[in-house]
């Protein structure tokens, strides 16, 4: 599955599609609307600190928080916002006047649906194909992760030839 954008009235959208093959070739299925597509910037650089005692999903959540906040978010009670957006960090949604949207994050797509694919990766195979595999979900969520992070992230993640984050 795969993200893309429709373009309509000249405004993005998001959705969720697959490709099906059929007796006359492949066709796309739409599997879910994910919402409008909103591009932002990153305005500050601030990379996370202290990372190398937390579990996977953890140092995923504090990713997270960090790029919204280079992107112009702030803490609001249990909330972060940027101007009409609103980041539950509970159930990682994003939303503006109450309806699911799409952060478009360093060309790429940061919504509920990639930072769950995320936090859900799981991949067997060996060390290389792991890896490969961690770094493609992260970058597709649209994060930055420093070097030194990313190895952590690997290695917390990489036993027994079975990689997961949960």
């Amino acid at each position: 599955m795969f993200i893309r954008i429709k373009k309509i009235k000249n405004q993005d959208y998001a959705y969720l599609v697959e490709n099906k093959w059929t007796s006359k070739g492949t066709r796309q299925k739409t599997v879910k609307y994910l919402g409008k597509v909103i591009e932002l910037n990153k305005i500050k650089n601030k990379e996370l600190k202290k990372y190398d005692s937390l579990a996977p999903k953890k140092i995923i959540h504090n990713l997270i928080l960090s790029e919204l906040k280079n992107h112009g978010f702030k803490e609001d009670n249990a909330l972060l916002r940027y101007k009409k957006i609103i980041f539950n960090p509970k159930n990682y949604n994003f939303s503006s006047k109450n309806k699911n949207i799409v952060l478009k994050i360093n060309n790429e797509f940061m919504c509920q649906h990639t930072i769950n694919s995320l936090l859900k990766f799981e991949h067997i195979g060996d060390e290389e194909q792991t890896g490969i595999a961690l770094a493609k979900s992260v970058v597709s969520s649209g994060l930055t992760i420093p070097k030194d992070v990313f190895i952590h992230l690997f290695e917390s993640v990489y036993k027994d030839e079975k990689a997961k984050i949960y």
